[in-house]
């Protein structure tokens, strides 16, 4: 055998195990993200329901997100009154059209994201408040919205916080809300509406 077929014969086998190793591990990491379909969605919507009807009725709902608003949706759809849903507009800090932001709004700033909070919904906090998102991962966002419900007059004790899914992060730092239906381990995992939570979210 010559040299070059020795040589041609070793880095065919690196590539094999390479492949290999790379293939494997590809698996492990698909099968560590937790999945979650639309049926499991509403059977976690269902839940929320179930657990937020024994504490609480809510007057209004606040949700924090867009995928926050398909889950305030369905949620309402569990509900036997009509219970009317603001929603908030939530986009990165380095998007620009974050800036334009009009003055109906109030402006949260946490370390990812700007978060515009209608005004409209702090005049009534006199209300029992439910505040309902799809996922909390570090917690942040929620916190500063409990802060600044606070500082507009809002009584904590009408005020209930929920989410299907929260991410071991802001339940160890105790910024995760009073109900959840899922509890994430490192915030990984894959919703039927296409967000990824977890570093790159």
């Amino acid at each position: 055998m010559s040299i070059l077929n020795l040589i041609s014969l070793v880095i065919g086998i690196a590539g094999l195990l390479g492949t290999l190793y790379f293939g494997l591990k590809s698996i492990y990491l698909q099968r560590k993200i937790k999945r979650f379909e639309w049926g499991d969605i509403e059977a976690g919507v269902r839940y929320l329901s179930k657990e937020v009807s024994s504490r609480f009725d809510p007057e209004l709902i606040l949700t924090i997100s867009a995928p926050g608003a398909i889950v305030a949706n369905l949620f309402v759809t569990h509900r036997s009154e009509i219970t009317p849903v603001y929603i908030r507009i939530t986009l990165k800090k380095e998007d620009p059209r974050s800036l334009s932001f009009t003055t109906d709004h109030h402006i949260i700033v946490t370390s990812k994201w700007r978060i515009a909070v209608p005004n409209a919904l702090l005049r009534h906090n006199d209300k029992k408040l439910l505040i309902l998102d799809g996922s909390v991962i570090t917690g942040d966002a929620m916190d500063n919205l409990l802060k600044l419900l606070n500082e507009n007059g809002f009584d904590r004790g009408n005020i209930l916080t929920a989410a299907l899914i929260t991410s071991d992060v802001a339940r160890s730092s105790n910024k995760g809300p009073d109900i959840t239906w899922q509890e994430v381990p490192g915030s990984d995992a894959y919703l039927p509406w296409g967000h990824l939570i977890g570093p790159g979210y």
